[in-house]
């Protein structure tokens, strides 16, 4: 069976002219047309991950110095990072969601779309975003560990204000973003510019709507 007839076949086909070598060739064909979607999963557990360790490294040295309710900024994920829970299983049925939908997405997303472009944007800048401000906390943190003498003193931040810390952090990511996508335009920046946006939007919400509560992670 050639790559053409394989992409051409039905996604799930059974009949006397089909192996399950020929049906293994058809499903490579069709996940090989856009592999780049299947980064998403990825980067989701990458997130997940990264909070945790961070989390955890935080708690050694750069929590002594800087004191504050949660770690984790999204209300939803907030238990599980305070427990320092390598695996949710909330988030692990979550990341199986997205595998499957990104199986069907990478099926359907047969000619050029500017529609898909910007939806792998939309979630691949902002989860880049999002991981590159693990990777500065994390540093910081380890910066702290091997050099104690440079940090003295204690201040305590409170959760509203570190949700403003990380809306005006994310303005880093949004501008270049946004001037990228004005002067060389495309679905995939202009996806990128809609998910930092949202991404302010939401942490704005979680902000609005979060009350001082007892925390498992008040050092």
């Amino acid at each position: 069976m050639s790559r053409d007839d394989a992409l051409k076949a039905p996604l799930i086909a059974f009949g006397p002219g089909l192996t399950l070598t020929s049906q293994c060739k058809i499903l490579t064909c069709r996940l090989m047309r856009h592999p780049e979607v299947f980064l998403i999963p990825l980067l989701m557990l990458l997130d997940y991950f990264l909070t945790v360790a961070g989390s955890k490294l935080a708690a050694r040295k750069y929590r002594q110095h800087f004191k504050f309710e949660y770690y984790e900024m999204n209300p939803t994920w907030q238990k599980s990072i305070a427990q320092g829970r390598w695996f949710c299983p909330r988030h692990l049925f979550a990341v199986l969601g997205v595998s499957f939908g990104c199986f069907v997405w990478c099926d359907a997303w047969r000619e050029p779309s500017q529609l898909s472009e910007g939806m792998l944007g939309f979630f691949l800048i902002l989860y880049s975003a999002v991981l590159a401000a693990h990777v500065n906390v994390i540093l910081a943190s380890w910066r702290i560990l091997r050099h104690p003498e440079e940090v003295s003193g204690e201040i305590t931040l409170s959760h509203k204000h570190l949700l403003a810390m990380s809306r005006y952090h994310s303005f880093m990511a949004l501008f270049p973003v946004a001037c990228a996508a004005w002067l060389a335009p495309s679905p995939f920046l202009y996806g990128g510019v809609a998910s930092l946006l949202l991404l302010i939007v939401h942490m704005s919400i979680w902000s609005f709507n979060y009350r001082s509560r007892p925390s498992q992670e008040t050092a």
